[in-house]
């Protein structure tokens, strides 16, 4: 047992002698040496041909006008407008509901697929629906494409209208004041009041007889 704590010594103070870790450290300071520095590398980098980029004029730009089905339409300005740089908006007359596209034009108006002058065939119909665009002083500026449902050619016009206020809003809100001022940005609650039980009408009674 003592020889082999003897030999164990021994080989120990072998493997930790001083010269041998001197000349290790000199191995590998030598082997140090050999490895370019981080400025050698970017330098190297910078004056061979292959790494270095290419001209970024010459790469192509990515057209933001272009759209997937081919067609080149002006980037809009307004988040609020749609991909056709459209203004939607409805509006609401009685029992008449009216849906309202307006996107810059020359004053034409459809309606349900038909001209204005068609649909509505009173003067005084068309003069109710281009009263948005006087007060806001927009007459000719704008196309407009509506379809409308429901009730009769009264309520069909003031729900037309109201939408194209609406619209007219959502183009530039700066058109607000002058049309709640005209009171054309709000809704006509006024409906026919309901029939009552027991009566002829919503107001009406049968005649009353003493005895």
């Amino acid at each position: 047992m003592a020889a082999m704590l003897t030999w164990a010594s021994s080989r120990i103070q072998q493997l930790v002698r001083v010269p041998a870790a001197v000349s290790v450290v000199q191995t590998s300071t030598t082997t140090c040496t050999n490895i370019p520095t981080v400025a050698q590398r970017f330098s190297t980098a910078a004056v061979e041909p292959s790494t270095a980029p290419e001209d970024s004029a010459a790469l192509p730009l990515p057209d933001a006008d272009a759209t997937v089905d081919g067609s080149s339409l002006p980037p809009s300005l307004n988040p609020r407008l749609d991909a056709l740089n459209r203004a939607y908006a409805t509006g609401r007359r009685k029992t008449s509901v009216a849906r309202v596209w307006l996107k810059a034009g020359q004053g034409h108006i459809r309606v349900n697929g038909k001209e204005v002058y068609e649909y509505f065939g009173r003067v005084a119909y068309r003069d109710k629906l281009v009263e948005p665009f006087v007060v806001t002083g927009t007459a000719g500026d704008f196309d407009v494409m509506c379809t409308v449902k429901g009730g009769g050619t009264t309520g069909q016009v003031g729900a037309v209208a109201l939408g194209i206020s609406r619209a007219l809003e959502v183009w530039d809100s700066a058109h607000r004041p002058p049309l709640a001022k005209e009171s054309l940005f709000t809704r006509d609650s006024r409906a026919v009041e309901r029939k009552k039980p027991g009566q002829p009408k919503a107001r009406k009674k049968d005649q009353w007889v003493k005895r």
